[in-house]
């Protein structure tokens, strides 16, 4: 029966030809929206480590499994679907828990009261050697083990049973840990998914020892270079193989993306794709309530996710999303890259009501049944998608020894996308913006409400990023940001990335340079209050009030230490400030008039 039905469904012309392409991207575009964390329980934007997650189930050792059906909490809904007739909890203690996980989710716990509330094994350091940590972010930090047994390489992802911003755990957090271990537990030893081995707990901490995948996340430009139609097919062939498993087990995995997607090796003939980070996994029945909280990562979400009603076909979106940009090296929502980051709101309205224009498709090589299948997935109506068990019956998704018609005309890739707008910036406008951050984010600034609302949203996200509560961000932490957000950027280009957010050189980014990188400066030059702001930074390096700046105010400016410690210390500076001058000043007479300025620095001119 099933496969009459998907033969019906998938109706195509064999025999598709696919045309030369225009250059494929690898990776997203660096942008404050597309940089947001996962959505969570509260309609916000959060770090993974907040994300809201579910049980019905505990977990023995043993992989058995004792639950109750979820805790519903009946409401009446706008939609008209009678599916959608309640709302519900997306986690819940069961009959047979502890008392400490069915009291209020966000009362702390006493410190004894969680020592062994999972009842996991307490041996880890008997059984594995940690060696170096291979990566950290909001979720807990990833080591790599060595099985004493047997000599095995694994991964050990830690995760503190204390929440972010708690003293003490809390009952919706421990549930929030237990449901990603029951879904990885759930799926077993899937050739598309992680494989978790072991789990232990300590006192403080939960360790999944787990598959160690080596080959890198899939866009990765080493990865995705000189893919075929074919190649991706293949890919994609593995996510809905993945998203069946999980669906026909009643899990949603509410995160499909490239960065939730690793290589076993780097072995091109050898190595298999597998999903990973269950951070978002929850359980589901097709006779449940619809999921009612937003999850996932914004710009791969389906429309029902953002209306708050949804399951299974949204990870089939999702899918669509993800296959879509490896396909043209962009998003469905424009036509290329180079595209102004919108607010949360804007994307969301085209999400729910903009039609994908697939118009285009052909003039980027992509084939007439590949863009077939995108329209399948990219349906906005959920129940005219195909299920995941359905997309793999597609002949677009065939191995080309069973009928498959995927074309193995190279995708040829190019230059991956550029940084973010404030990164090429002159280091002189930097500073400038640097200096103006500072005094909006000072006490009683004097800011308009949506100028404070814009930078308490990157407070927020900054706090996120700065999982040590150092007070900075490093390179490791950014890295963990990124990847933890659907990008996938090589060494070389974080570091760039870091070199030009690190606006004052020590390595590191603070909140001023974190705020002034990542804030939309076209929106705040809207307010009325911006020339009043563009003033202030100009009197400030004005430093005679003669009305304009000099070459040797401008070296106070960048460099005070320098100008004060003489003038052998103050040799490059000058040199370097001379060079900076010149992006000011238009009419070259050697000072930066106040019309130089504000130019400078206004609309067009901003990052």
């Amino acid at each position: 029966m099933g496969r009459i039905i998907c033969q019906h469904i998938w109706n195509t012309a064999p025999g598709v030809t696919v045309s030369s392409r225009r250059a494929m991207t690898a990776r997203a575009i660096y942008a404050p929206l597309l940089l947001s964390p996962t959505l969570s329980t509260a309609n916000k934007v959060v770090a993974p480590s907040q994300r809201s997650l579910s049980t019905n189930s505990a977990l023995a050792v043993s992989n058995k499994r004792v639950g109750t059906r979820r805790t519903c909490v009946r409401a009446a809904t706008c939609h008209s679907d009678p599916d959608f007739t309640f709302k519900r909890r997306d986690y819940g203690a069961n009959a047979v828990d502890k008392l400490i996980f069915k009291v209020g989710p966000s009362q702390e716990l006493p410190p004894d009261d969680v020592k062994n509330c999972f009842d996991y094994p307490r041996n880890l350091q008997e059984r594995y050697e940690l060696k170096e940590m291979v990566g950290s972010g909001n979720y807990g930090v990833v080591y790599k083990a060595l099985d004493r047994a047997t000599g095995m390489k694994y991964a050990c992802k830690t995760i503190s049973k204390v929440p972010r911003g708690k003293n003490n755990a809390t009952p919706h957090h421990l549930l929030k840990i237990r449901a990603e271990v029951d879904c990885m537990s759930t799926l077993g030893a899937s050739l598309d998914a992680v494989f978790l081995k072991d789990v232990f707990e300590d006192d403080v901490s939960v360790h999944l020892v787990m598959e160690l995948c080596e080959g890198g996340v899939l866009l990765e430009e080493r990865n995705v270079m000189h893919f075929t139609e074919q190649e991706v097919a293949q890919l994609m062939r593995s996510v809905f193989r993945f998203l069946a498993q999980c669906h026909s087990k009643g899990i949603v995995f509410r995160d499909v993306k490239p960065g939730n997607f690793l290589f076993t090796s780097a072995d091109r003939k050898t190595r298999r794709l597998k999903a990973t980070d269950f951070g978002l996994a929850v359980e589901y029945s097709p006779g449940d309530p619809p999921l009612t909280t937003p999850a996932g990562t914004p710009i791969y979400i389906a429309p029902e996710v953002i209306l708050k009603r949804y399951g299974y076909e949204a990870d089939v979106y999702s899918a669509g999303v993800m296959c879509f940009q490896l396909l043209t090296g962009r998003y469905p929502y424009w036509p290329d890259m180079h595209f102004r980051s919108p607010t949360m709101k804007d994307l969301f309205s085209k999400i729910c009501k903009e039609s994908i224009d697939f118009s285009n498709l052909s003039n980027e090589g992509v084939s007439a049944a590949a863009q077939e299948f995108l329209q399948l997935l990219l349906q906005k109506n959920r129940r005219q998608r195909p299920t995941a068990t359905e997309a793999l019956c597609h002949p677009w998704m065939q191995d080309p020894g069973n009928g498959g018609v995927a074309p193995d005309t190279p995708l040829q890739g190019t230059a991956v996308q550029r940084l973010q707008r404030f990164a090429v910036n002159s280091h002189l406008k930097q500073h400038v913006l640097t200096m103006m951050a500072n005094d909006m984010l000072a006490e009683g600034a004097d800011i308009t409400q949506r100028q404070c609302a814009i930078l308490s949203d990157l407070r927020e996200l900054f706090t996120l990023a700065d999982t040590d509560l150092s007070g900075d961000v490093s390179v490791v932490e950014m890295t963990a940001g990124l990847l933890g957000k659907g990008y996938s950027l090589t060494q070389d280009e974080l570091q760039q990335l870091m070199s030009k957010m690190d606006v004052n050189g020590d390595g590191t980014v603070d909140v001023e340079e974190f705020v002034t990188s990542l804030l939309d400066w076209h929106e705040v030059q809207k307010e009325q209050n911006w020339q009043a702001m563009v003033r202030r930074a100009f009197d400030k390096l004005d430093l005679n009030g003669d009305g304009s700046i000099s070459l040797e105010e401008l070296v106070v400016f960048l460099y005070p230490d320098s100008y004060q410690h003489g003038n052998e210390d103050g040799v490059v500076p000058m040199e370097e400030a001379m060079h900076m001058m010149r992006d000011f000043d238009e009419n070259g007479d050697g000072r930066i008039q106040w019309e130089e300025f504000y130019a400078a620095l206004s609309e067009g001119n901003t990052p």
